[in-house]
C-alpha cells in the first residue's frame, strides 16, 4: 500500500498542478486579439491621470483604466473608446417604447 501511495501521489500532484494552467491558457484570447473598450467615466478612469493625448480632453480617458491595463496584461490590440460623461444611448427612450411603457 505505501509502494502504491508513493507512486500515486506524485502522479497526482503533478496532475492537480498542471490542469489549472491548461485551463488557463485555454481561455486566453489570442495575443493580438480586438479588444473594444466602451463605457462612460467608470470605464474611462476619470480622474486617473495621465490621461490619453490622442483621446478627447473632454472624455479623460486615462492611460491606466481598466482596458489599458488588461489590454497590456493580455497582449490585445485595444480600441478603446470610453469617455467620462459620455451617454451611450442612441435613441434616448427607445426602449421604453419597444417595452409599451409611456
Amino acid at each position: 500500500m505505501v509502494n502504491v501511495l508513493q507512486t500515486v501521489n506524485p502522479i497526482l500532484l503533478f496532475l492537480a498542478l498542471t490542469a489549472p494552467a491548461a485551463a488557463r491558457e485555454e481561455n486566453q484570447p489570442a495575443s493580438g486579439a480586438r479588444y473594444v473598450a466602451m463605457g462612460s467615466s467608470f470605464a474611462s478612469g476619470s480622474g486617473v491621470a495621465p490621461y490619453a493625448p490622442s483621446a478627447p480632453a473632454r472624455c479623460q480617458r486615462s492611460t491606466r483604466n481598466y482596458a489599458q491595463l488588461l489590454a497590456k496584461k493580455l497582449d490585445l490590440y485595444l480600441v478603446d473608446v470610453t469617455c467620462g460623461g459620455r451617454d451611450y444611448r442612441p435613441h434616448p427612450g427607445a426602449l421604453e417604447r419597444a417595452s409599451g411603457a409611456d
